[in-house]
């Protein structure tokens, strides 16, 4: 085996080495901003607010306890979404990584049997 055919067979590791860093480096891009459970925050403050000062009415309690039950349950289903995503592109990050060193421990065994066969 020469090292053309070497390098023919390891061209394909390349390909598969750099989608692993991208799924690596972009395991956590769905994960929500740290600060977006402060800005719910403030922006039920905010409605608060606006209730208490009686700008919606006599039932704004009612208008503030959804509102608020719906931005929580916004941020949870966010988080657990990009939880998932974050662990599967690491999942198959490492796994394309754990495929590349298998192929080329493969190929560097077998160029090496080919040589005690030669010899």
């Amino acid at each position: 085996m020469t090292k053309k055919d070497v390098a023919f067979l390891l061209v394909p590791s390349v390909l598969f080495a750099w989608m692993a860093a991208l799924a690596l480096i972009h395991a956590s891009a769905l994960q929500p901003d740290p600060q977006q459970a402060q800005k719910t925050q403030k922006n039920i403050d905010e409605l608060v607010r606006k209730v208490q000062s009686g700008e919606f009415g006599p039932k704004a309690e009612l208008l503030v306890g959804s509102v608020t039950n719906s931005w929580r349950a916004r941020d949870v289903i966010h988080e657990s979404v990009a939880g998932f995503h974050a662990s599967l592109s690491r999942r198959v990050g490492y796994g394309v990584l754990f495929g590349v060193v298998a192929q080329i421990y493969v190929i560097f065994r077998v160029k090496a049997g080919l040589r005690k066969r030669e010899a």
